[in-house]
């Protein structure tokens, strides 16, 4: 890959500066990949053979469980209960045992918090070989399986990327060995002597206190003793039981034999390290300016470990670069970490860099400030230079009372007077100032009166009123905008020199508000003109001096009263007959207003008709009342006694008037009409009809007819009654009328004065007679009165012998 990166490089053209910050990331990035490909090929090795070596470390544990007298070639691993032999195999805890080799907790390796890699889903497999078998050469009594994944982070260039997963599997086994008698007797023909021994490996690397297996046989396969004995040359470097379990004691080197009771040997060289457990840092942190460098110093552990190489790395060189020997450069302002990692075993270790640019100094951008009493203002603070890496700076007021700053600078005075308000820097403690003037401005002014009338020849004054009432500076300065009018001193007091108008302003010294008053200049003297109106006459005008109080007099005439003053412009000034006018200061001219007295005439009616002519009028019109009777009936009279019809009245006072109707009079003719001898009827005073018939063989029948001098109109609502007096019964009375709409009235009476008999009329009708028939039903004597009653417009009469409704 160099290669092929200086091969592309040397094709190009042009300036190597375009292209030295792409080589330095590729470089980088290169650098990143070699490091972290180095730690994977570290960690998959170390813990497949951490794995290997605990599985056979099982397996052999497991050569303890052969029954007592179980024969050679006999599978270990079983035991007698009773009557029957069951599997006796103990996996033990696998999982401990490689921790204890690599320095893991429950398969997880951790350095200072972050975690290198992890073993999980573990699974262990043992066989056991059959109880008995058929064949018993060259059987592997144990053997096992492991399973498991090794997880493992990826660190690429300061980033963390998706870890590598990684699943393996190892396998391991025991054979029988050491002090291990094999029992020959069932073969007939007798053993061989042992020609030579042979070792599973001839050379062999531990680490201090780890333990590997050799396994061991004779030759040839039918040898008479394969007893074999074990050895260590240098027990201070490493042990060997008599099953050939060897156990790392010591860094050196070192000889393991196995010698069968021939004195046939082989050996394995054994070579015992030291392995790395872990790295460390002389320090942790480190606070740096750009330029600047440091020193870090890596302690491989433990110190006799055979392997002390070290790799340096930043995780952002823009920030600060390291080499190989652990030399800090300081590049720009911002945060690192730099990481040293050893060769072995991928162990690491970290530091921090921070690197800052220093503040040289800080500006305000005002260094005097006059704010208002609750009014608030900011001051800026530049700190120096601009990329220094502490911008913040401390705020603070010399007098609270006065005003007070805020973390952003912003000023908010409290109190009138003066403070130094400052900002310092955190980083080197500088410190600009700036004085502030807390005051109570002035807001407006106002000058009363904001007019002002003089006579020529007087004075004067006008008062300016500053706001707020407790500002600082209440400083006016007076002027005039003719002087030769009216001219002003400084405190306000106004000369009124000629007729004319002028304006005199008052301005402050702070902000310059202003406020006005406009001054006229009169003469000495004014003329009052008073104009009397139609109806009165005034007094009281004539020539006045200036500032006189004038008072002028109204006098209505006779049947005439007074209205109000008004001016010159029509605006009702007065409405007493005095009026006076305060302080002349102008020609003035007034006008009286007189009317005429009015009077009220109301005109009422009674039950009959309605009347009209009511109003109110001036004193003396002659005004005409009418009286309009309704229907059926007639005017009677007024209630002030007069009979005239319509009537001409002379207002003069207030009136109310009455005009009295009565119902017309109904008048009528009547005839009768006997047909016999026996049959008598006649009208009276009282009744409609008096009859009397005899008895008599016929039955006969009698009639009044009563004809209206007028037609009689009866409306809507009117009734006819008719009443039977004294009779005996045995009579029928009816009433017929002429109108063709009305016909028989369907009135009759058979008995006397309780038996009556009343038609409503449910619309108008006009009668010009109406008939009562008196017909005799049987032949008996009777005699009786009849009664008829017409009521209408509210007025009763009964038809009778007088013709006339007048007087009932």
């Amino acid at each position: 890959m160099k290669d092929q990166i200086k091969s592309y490089l040397s094709e190009k053209t042009g300036s190597a500066t375009f292209w030295a910050p792409f080589i330095m990331l590729f470089c980088l990035l290169f650098g990143s990949a070699i490091w972290e490909y180095s730690r994977q090929n570290t960690i998959a090795p170390g813990t497949r053979d951490a794995v290997q070596t605990a599985l056979t470390q099982v397996c052999t544990a497991n050569t303890g469980n052969v029954y007592d007298g179980v024969r050679e070639g006999y599978s270990g691993g079983y035991k007698k209960d009773d009557t029957d032999w069951r599997e006796n195999i103990s996996k033990n805890d696998i999982l401990s045992l490689i921790d204890q080799r690599l320095g893991t907790h429950d398969g997880t390796k951790v350095v200072d918090g972050k975690t290198l890699y992890q073993i999980s889903d573990l699974s262990v497999n043992l066989e056991n070989t059959p109880f008995a078998p058929t064949d018993t050469d060259n059987i592997q009594q144990f053997s096992g399986t492991a399973f498991f994944q090794l997880t493992a982070p990826i660190f690429f260039g300061g980033i963390a990327l998706p870890p590598v997963v990684i699943p393996m599997c190892v396998k391991s086994g025991y054979s029988p060995q050491g002090d291990v008698t094999f029992d020959n007797s069932q073969d007939d023909s007798g053993g061989s002597p042992v020609d030579a021994v042979s070792l599973s490996r001839s050379a062999m690397t531990l680490c201090k206190g780890d333990t590997d297996v050799l396994a061991a046989s004779v030759l040839p396969e039918d040898a008479e003793d394969r007893k074999i004995s074990w050895a260590s040359a240098d027990s201070a470097v490493c042990s060997v039981t008599q099953s050939g379990v060897i156990t790392g004691v010591d860094k050196g080197e070192t000889t393991v034999m196995a010698i069968s009771d021939s004195g046939k040997m082989a050996q394995c060289d054994v070579t015992v390290v030291s392995p790395v457990t872990g790295v460390t840092l002389d320090k942790s942190n480190i606070n740096m300016i750009p330029d600047a460098t440091e020193q870090l110093t890596a302690t491989v552990l433990p110190s006799d470990a055979d392997n002390n190489g070290v790799s340096w790395v930043s995780s952002d060189p823009s920030v600060c670069m390291v080499d190989q020997s652990g030399k800090v450069t300081a590049v720009g302002a911002g945060q690192s970490t730099i990481t040293v990692m050893t060769q072995e075993g991928g162990y690491y270790a970290e530091c921090v860099v921070k690197v800052t640019i220093p503040v040289t100094g800080i500006t305000m951008d005002k260094t005097a400030l006059t704010v208002a009493k609750g009014g608030t203002d900011t001051l800026t603070a530049k700190v120096w230079p601009d990329n220094a890496t502490e911008q913040d700076v401390l705020w603070a007021s010399s007098d609270s009372s006065v005003c007070t700053v805020d973390d952003s600078g912003n000023i908010k005075a409290v109190g009138v007077g003066s403070a130094t308000v400052s900002a310092t820097t955190k980083d080197g403690d500088f410190t600009a100032t700036c004085t502030i003037n807390v005051i109570i401005p002035v807001t407006g002014v106002s000058v009363s009166p904001t007019t002002l009338t003089l006579i020529k020849g007087t004075t004067g004054t006008v008062t300016a009123t500053i706001s707020p009432s407790d500002a600082t500076d209440k400083t006016v300065f007076w002027t005039s905008s003719d002087s030769n009018i009216a001219s002003v001193d400084s405190n306000g007091t106004v000369s009124a020199n000629n007729v004319g108008t002028a304006t005199v302003t008052a301005k402050t010294e702070d902000g310059g508000y202003t406020a006005a008053c406009a001054v006229t200049v009169k003469p000495n003297t004014y003329t009052v003109t008073a104009i009397a109106g139609n109806g009165g006459s005034v007094s009281g005008g004539g020539v006045y001096q200036a500032g006189s109080d004038v008072t002028i007099t109204a006098t209505p005439y006779e049947h005439y009263h007074f209205v109000n003053w008004t001016n010159a412009s029509g605006n009702v000034i007065g409405t007493g007959k005095t009026y006076t006018i305060y302080n002349l200061n102008a020609d003035t001219t007034v006008y009286a207003h007189f009317a005429i007295d009015t009077f009220t005439v109301t005109v009422n009616f009674g039950t009959g008709g309605t009347a009209t002519g009511g109003g109110t009028y001036p004193y003396g019109t002659v005004i005409t009342l009418t009286a309009a009777p309704n229907t059926g009936y007639q005017f009677s009279n007024w209630s002030d006694g007069a009979l005239e019809n319509p009537r001409s009245y002379t207002v003069t006072q207030n009136a109310t008037l009455m005009a009295e109707f009565v119902p017309k009079p109904i008048t009528w003719t009547y005839t009768t009409q006997t047909p016999g001898d026996y049959m008598h009827i006649h009208p009276t005073d009282n009744t409609a009809a008096s009859y009397y018939y005899e008895k008599g063989g016929f039955l006969e029948k009698g009639r009044v007819q009563y004809n209206f001098t007028t037609p009689l109109t009866l409306f809507a609502g009117d009734t006819i009654a008719m009443y039977n007096q004294n009779g005996y019964g045995n009579e029928e009375i009816t009433i017929y009328g002429d109108n063709p709409d009305c016909g028989i009235l369907g009135l009759t009476a058979r008995r006397n004065t309780s038996n009556k008999d009343s038609y409503t009329l449910s619309e108008s009708m006009v009668l010009h007679s109406m008939i009562i028939v008196v017909k005799k039903a049987n032949s008996n004597h009777t005699d009786g009165n009849v009664k008829v009653e017409i009521t209408t417009n509210g007025h009763t009469f009964a038809l009778n012998s007088s013709g006339t409704s007048a007087g009932q």
